[in-house]
């Protein structure tokens, strides 16, 4: 076997788990030393890169339903971010019975994005 088919995302057998040999041989060791070596800046990088590499690696053409689910987790948090900062907005200025029912509305809307990205994702799974 060589060291390129370990890295060829067609699918090979090569590396299929964490349990095989050309894992714990070569690409664990490999992983652990780039990460020590990068700046602790940048370590979380390094090894998001990493598990990204694994993955492709194991599976090929599936990394793009990796990196899709990722970048859409990442923009329905924003948007929940978003929806917090507008209700925090209008809290400010706001009489304790208007208070409650902003935050009750703020929470409906919450739920529904919320909802919203749990139906994305199963669908996507299905």
């Amino acid at each position: 076997m060589s060291v390129g088919s370990l890295f060829s995302p067609s699918g090979s057998a090569a590396l299929t788990s964490f349990f095989s040999a050309e894992y714990l041989a070569i690409f664990l060791p490999l992983a652990l030393i780039l990460y020590a070596a990068a700046p602790k800046k940048i370590r979380r990088y390094v090894l998001l890169a990493e598990s990204c590499i694994f993955y492709w690696i194991v599976s090929g053409k599936l990394i793009l339903y990796l990196i899709m689910s990722a970048v859409s987790v990442y923009g329905f948090g924003l948007w929940l971010k978003r929806l917090n900062d507008q209700k925090s907005d209008a809290l400010k200025g706001a009489e304790r019975e208007e208070k409650k029912k902003i935050k009750s509305i703020y929470k409906k809307k919450s739920r529904l994005v919320l909802a919203l990205a749990v139906l994305i994702h199963i669908g996507g799974l299905l």
